[in-house]
């Protein structure tokens, strides 16, 4: 599995809180068949101090360098949208201050877990109007968007894609959001996967039965496509490792 979603980076934001901690993350998830991981703080990291993350993302791949001869790290940011703040956030993505997922036009996007779908497409809209595909971060767990087949349509149409959470499709306790995961990944309208891991001790990486569970009810193709595929394709990864260039 490919993760494009994960709070990796020390002490940004309320992901890993110092080194080891983020260390000790990315083995746990090499441990379950995680080959590459994209670190993807919250943007509110970037409007507090930029290149503090940058810094630290730096660090980061130093150490994976001297620690890990198999696993690759990615850099991008989860962008927190809010359809008054649009155009705010499209300058600060032009400007470069918010980074797109490893330099291409995706853009990780995470709505309020209340939001309704109308201020959702207003963001998905103003997103592609200037120039970005948004990437949905976590589809199943927006209490609002869930079950609203007619919705994720509008998205697909628009361009966007959809991410969802490996653990939610097996380990998930909340009913609603594992069923919604599921139904996204059967009716093959999901396209990364991610662990949105946090912390050691709260959402620390989990993707082994998720992935158990997604190629166990979709078809192989289709699992291969959600689980490393699409990634591969979207970071600019050949199977024996990076490609130069962009998408």
């Amino acid at each position: 599995m490919i993760d494009v979603h994960a709070h990796l980076i020390p002490g940004v934001d309320d992901g890993a809180e110092e080194m080891t901690m983020a260390l000790t993350m990315m083995l746990r998830a090499q441990d379950q068949g995680i080959t590459a991981m994209t670190a993807t703080p919250h943007s509110m990291a970037f409007d507090a101090d930029a290149p503090s993350v940058h810094n630290q993302f730096q660090n980061l791949q130093l150490m994976v360098k001297l620690f890990f001869s198999d696993m690759e790290l990615y850099f991008g940011c989860e962008v927190y949208c809010e359809a008054e703040r649009m155009p705010e956030i499209l300058k600060a993505l032009d400007s470069g201050v918010y980074p797109t997922m490893n330099g291409t036009s995706y853009v990780l996007t995470e709505f309020s877990q209340w939001t309704s779908p109308e201020r959702a497409l207003s963001c998905v809209k103003a997103l592609a109007a200037g120039g970005y595909t948004p990437l949905i971060a976590h589809m199943e767990r927006y209490a609002y968007l869930r079950s609203q087949e007619a919705l994720v349509s509008r998205f697909r149409e628009m361009g966007a894609k959809i991410q969802i959470n490996a653990y939610s499709l097996y380990d998930e306790q909340d009913p609603g959001i594992k069923n919604w995961a599921r139904k996204l990944a059967e009716n093959q309208w999901a396209d990364f996967l991610g662990t949105d891991a946090h912390r050691t001790y709260h959402r620390p990486p989990c993707a082994q039965m998720g992935l158990k569970w997604l190629y166990e009810n979709t078809p192989k193709e289709y699992a291969d496509e959600l689980s490393f595929g699409n990634a591969r394709s979207l970071l600019g990864m050949k199977e024996g490792g990076v490609e130069d260039g962009t998408l």
